[in-house]
């Protein structure tokens, strides 16, 4: 079957129409015809594999991974980076109109950086001792190399590989700190890990600057520690603060592009008296704010990432923040009970609860820093939100290039 491409939507899939079925194809790009075969075929729609493009796109380009199609990690790579960045606003745009019915017609800012080598976590699946990704069909792909993963991880595949031949995990996740040039490992094993073998293999056998290993109790909910070899956590600088990052603590994979949305987010800013942080983390965006604020409160259910939080401000002789670990609704419920400026959110995926919601409108805070890195909860949630404040900026801010994910800064005013 031969279809033509209207456009892209947020899965990164193209969208194309033939008697009365939507058909979604991936790889491709809009306005060009390709031929397909149906996959999976649903009431409403089929989902269809790419067999040929008889008609291609100029933005069309030839993928910079030897992976690419068949592993599952990138999306994008056949699109040129500036037409991906097009792409991307113009889903943004007709997501916030779809679900939000909020009209924009031009973005305050498209933020970016270099589109390949760009990630400072990740995390490795592990298939009879090879290292390598979930495929796009849900198969195991082995790898040499990542090209969106930083070069400094790509320089520890060949140990991650021999790692794997001596404790068997199940996944390796990996992070790199540009500012200390340091390692963190942290794994699942389907094995039992005799503590001193790991710890003699630390010894003599891992590259020093791998400072931390960390056996991890494989639970989805979360990544329940067994215990560290080394020093479990480093440090990032950034923008003049330091942060420390345990090794079950979230930190921002993109540093370049986290960057230039914090500037871009306080380029407008002078003063506020009250700063409040939810779904905090470590405290990046709280530490920095506290610059611009009389009095910061920072909170996350994260016990990790509120130590480091903890420790960052102490390290950085930051003395007008206070740090709480609860669920947003508690921190939101007790914080709001009183007059604040500025409220930071960054919910996960999911958005902000109906209840989360309810107590904002009720808190009424000044002003509302909401970033988010999923469109449709962020546009369900500021259609709730707009009943007492109105939008302000919208910045689209591309960390994580060759992907279909966004990232959205976008600033309200109490009406």
């Amino acid at each position: 079957m031969i279809l033509e491409i209207e456009k892209l939507v947020h899965s990164g899939y193209g969208l194309a129409r033939f008697q009365n079925k939507v058909y979604f194809v991936p790889f491709v790009l809009p306005g060009e015809k390709v031929k397909i075969k149906e996959s999976i075929r649903k009431k409403d729609y089929v989902i269809a594999t790419l067999e040929e493009v008889i008609e291609k796109s100029p933005h069309r380009i030839e993928p910079a991974c030897p992976y690419f199609g068949k592993c599952g990690g990138c999306i994008f790579q056949h699109i040129d980076y500036s037409e991906q960045l097009h792409q991307k606003s113009l889903i943004l745009k007709e997501t916030l109109k779809k679900i939000g019915n909020i009209d924009i017609e031009e973005l305050n800012s498209i933020i970016s950086d270099n589109p390949y080598h760009y990630r400072n976590r990740v995390k490795f699946k592990v298939r009879n001792k090879e290292i390598g990704f979930v495929g796009v069909d849900e198969d195991f792909v082995k790898i040499e190399s990542c090209s969106i993963a930083s070069k400094a991880i790509n320089d520890m595949i060949p140990f991650l590989k021999e790692f794997s031949k001596q404790f068997n995990p199940s996944w390796i996740s990996l992070f790199y700190s540009e500012s200390t040039k340091e390692y963190l490992l942290k794994f699942a094993s389907y094995d039992y890990i005799d503590k001193e073998k790991l710890k003699k293999f630390k010894e003599h056998l891992t590259p020093k600057n791998i400072v931390g290993i960390t056996l991890i109790k494989d639970d989805k909910k979360e990544d329940k520690v067994i215990f560290s070899i080394g020093i479990p956590f480093t440090f990032i600088e950034l923008l003049g603060i330091k942060y420390r990052i345990s090794v079950n603590s979230f930190f921002q994979v993109n540093i370049n592009v986290i960057k230039k949305l914090i500037e871009a987010m306080t380029k407008n800013e002078s003063h506020f008296d009250r700063v409040l942080d939810d779904y905090g983390g470590v405290g990046l965006f709280g530490l920095y704010m506290s610059k611009f604020s009389k009095e910061v409160d920072i909170s996350d259910i994260n016990k990790s990432s509120t130590n480091d939080a903890e420790y960052s401000a102490k390290l950085n002789h930051i003395n007008n923040v206070s740090i709480y670990n609860q669920n947003s609704y508690t921190f939101l419920k007790k914080s709001l009970s009183k007059h604040a400026n500025l409220l930071i959110i960054d919910p996960p995926r999911t958005g902000l609860t109906k209840e989360e919601i309810d107590i904002i409108l009720l808190g009424k805070p000044d002003y509302i820093w909401y970033i988010s890195c999923e469109p449709s909860s962020l546009a369900r949630d500021l259609k709730l939100l707009r009943k007492k404040y109105k939008i302000k900026e919208i910045h689209m801010a591309d960390m994580f290039p060759q992907t279909y994910h966004i990232e959205t800064a976008v600033k309200l005013e109490l009406a």
